[in-house]
C-alpha cells in the first residue's frame, strides 16, 4: 500500500492542474480511523467527470490517471470510504477515510507539504493527530521571505522535520 503522503501529493497535483489558488489539506488521526480531506478552489469537475475520476487511466489534465484510482483501491482495502464532491468553477473536495489504520502509513508528509510551497498557489495543512493540532500555511510562510530564500535558509527543512515529528516520522500511527 502507498503512503498517505503520496496520495495527498497526487490529489494536490490534480488541484494544481485545475488552476487552484488555494489547496487545503486536513489530516485527522485517532485510534479508529485516518481521514484526509483535500479541498481546492480550482476549476472543478462535472458530475460525469466525478463518476469517472477513480477509473484507472482516466485523466482530465494529461496525467497518468493513476492517483485517484490507486487511492480508491487502497481505501477499499482498509474498509474505508472515498468521496469526491465538485462543482465546475468552484473547486473540488476529496475525502478519504481509512478504517483499518494498522494498514496505513502516513509517509513523508513533511516533504509533501514542502513540495507544495510555491509562488503560484497557497497550501494549508491542518493536522489533528490524536488531539495534537497543528496548522501550516504557506501564505504565512511566504510572507516572511520568497520561496528561494526559504529553500536556501533551511526554513523549509525545519518545517518538514516538524511535520514529520508530529506524524511520528511517517510511520504507522
Amino acid at each position: 500500500m502507498r503512503e498517505i503522503s503520496l496520495a495527498v501529493l497526487d490529489i494536490a497535483q490534480n488541484s494544481i492542474d485545475a488552476n487552484a489558488g488555494l489547496i487545503k489539506i486536513d489530516l485527522s488521526v485517532n485510534d479508529d480511523f485516518i481521514e484526509i480531506k483535500v479541498s481546492d478552489d480550482g476549476g472543478g469537475m462535472s458530475d460525469t467527470q466525478i463518476e469517472r475520476a477513480t477509473e484507472l487511466g482516466v485523466s482530465y489534465k494529461g496525467s497518468s490517471g493513476l492517483g485517484l484510482a490507486l487511492l480508491k483501491d487502497e481505501i477499499l482495502q482498509c474498509d474505508g470510504v472515498l468521496n469526491i464532491k465538485s462543482e465546475v468553477g468552484f473547486g473540488t473536495d476529496v475525502e478519504a477515510r481509512y478504517n483499518r489504520i494498522a494498514q496505513a502509513e502516513i509517509g513523508d508528509l513533511g516533504s509533501t507539504f514542502v513540495t507544495l510551497v510555491d509562488e503560484s498557489f497557497d497550501t494549508v495543512l491542518m493536522l489533528n493527530i490524536r488531539g495534537l493540532v497543528a496548522e501550516y500555511d504557506t501564505r504565512e510562510i511566504k510572507s516572511s521571505a520568497c520561496v528561494a530564500d526559504l529553500q536556501s535558509s533551511g526554513a523549509l527543512r525545519l518545517i518538514r522535520e516538524d511535520i514529520n515529528k508530529k506524524t511520528n516520522g511517517g510511520a504507522m500511527l
